[in-house]
């Protein structure tokens, strides 16, 4: 069974965002340029890959989260 990308079934594909949001921005790509997977549990499809943050910038998440509040 082939499916189609996610993108194509959503009537808005601009909703998929392949970026984490940091500290009120983006983020498409990480300092090492590394990244993973997300994948679809049903059927194992690719729906889109995330920058893969580190130490920092998970800090930096958490810390503007902490500010938010």
């Amino acid at each position: 069974m082939t499916s189609k990308p996610l993108a194509d079934m959503l009537k808005n594909p601009d909703l998929l965002i392949s970026a984490a949001f940091v500290s009120g921005e983006w983020v498409k790509t990480a300092p090492d340029g590394k990244s993973f997977d997300v994948l679809n549990p049903s059927t194992g499809d690719i729906i889109t890959s995330l920058p893969d943050l580190g130490v920092a910038e998970t800090k930096a998440a958490i810390d503007a989260a902490y500010l938010a509040q």
